[in-house]
């Protein structure tokens, strides 16, 4: 019986800088059945090119102008057919049995539907030994952090454990559940752009009863902030709009005032923040919040008619973990 395949996108804005750092690992990973797609965003630095000329195994798909990191990762699921799909970022290495183990995860767990390896912290010096991503844990805050806030070492994190959720940076996902959440032909939410697309999809995946898993067998490291993007104004308003979009597409309103403290703490942080660094940011953030708001809702009703899990279960998601025997 062949492998199942494995469809790897990459999505590319100008990250030539980057292509030494991804491409190489991809080369050596162990996995035989692993197709790689580059959906590239317009880019202008000729990264696009280059990787055609210098890495013939990788199809380029050209969109022609910034679509969005949602949309391109939507046209690279549409690009390949594999039962499993590989969200990659530019800023990142992998050690060669990363997609062999996340593959391997899910294969011993049908009720599964993503993976998250174990990525560590990639700076200038190399690779060092804390946690950068080891899934997506979920906060009262509304954010999602890269480990339990109680576990911040490595060797905490010995065996498989559920989480709410994986990093689009490198998370593996089963087709079968991106089918599943599609929304108008959607599985990444077009209207997030960039940002909390991921926390999005993880939200709505455990509204429908799949699970994600972390296994620390698969190992990486991400470099964050590699690309660079969140220095202009108009990236760095979308993390401050989509985390309250997200919150509306799916979050309880007893969730939200449960947890306001901590909401409203961590608001008043990122206010302070972008009006140090991108004053300009907050009022393009509120009016994509005022623009989009409606359409979350109209989103949110069409979700909760196809829910397939209880309150209880979505309320203990908060921070929730259980290592897996």
């Amino acid at each position: 019986m062949s492998p199942p395949r494995v469809g790897a996108i990459l999505v590319n804005l100008d990250c030539g800088a980057l292509v030494d750092l991804v491409f190489p690992s991809l080369a050596k990973q162990t996995w035989p059945a692993l197709e790689i797609v580059v959906v590239d965003n317009g880019s202008t630095d000729g990264s696009a090119e280059r990787i055609e000329r210098e890495f013939p195994g990788a199809r380029v798909i050209r969109l022609g102008h910034n679509a969005g990191f949602s949309a391109a990762l939507n046209a690279g699921i549409r690009a390949t057919t594999g039962a499993y799909v590989l969200s990659l970022n530019f800023d990142v290495v992998l050690e060669p049995e990363f997609v062999a183990a996340l593959v391997e995860a899910l294969e011993r767990r049908p009720e599964a539907g993503w993976a998250a390896g174990a990525m560590r912290q990639l700076r200038p010096q190399g690779v060092v030994d804390a946690i950068d991503c080891y899934g997506h844990w979920l906060l009262p805050s509304r954010y999602v952090y890269g480990c339990d806030p109680a576990r911040r070492r490595p060797d905490e994190y010995p065996a498989e454990c559920l989480v709410f959720g994986a990093s689009a940076c490198a998370a593996l996902y089963r087709r079968r559940m991106l089918e599943d959440l599609a929304l108008d032909g959607e599985i990444f939410d077009e209207d997030l752009f960039a940002y909390f697309e991921d926390v999005d999809l993880d939200w709505r995946a455990q509204q429908r009863g799949w699970r994600c898993v972390f296994t620390p067998a698969a190992r990486g490291a991400h470099m964050r902030g590699g690309t660079g993007l969140d220095k202009r104004a108009e990236v760095a308003a979308l993390p401050v709009a989509n985390r309250f979009l997200v919150m509306l597409k799916n979050d309880a309103p007893s969730e939200v005032a449960r947890h306001l403290g901590p909401i409203l703490l961590r608001t008043l942080r990122d206010v302070a923040m972008h009006l140090r660094a991108h004053p300009r940011s907050l009022l393009i953030a509120l009016g994509r919040l005022v623009r989009l708001a409606p359409r979350m809702l109209a989103k949110r009703r069409r979700l909760r008619a196809t829910r397939r899990t209880s309150r209880a279960y979505l309320a203990s998601l908060t921070l929730r973990t259980r290592f897996l025997g």
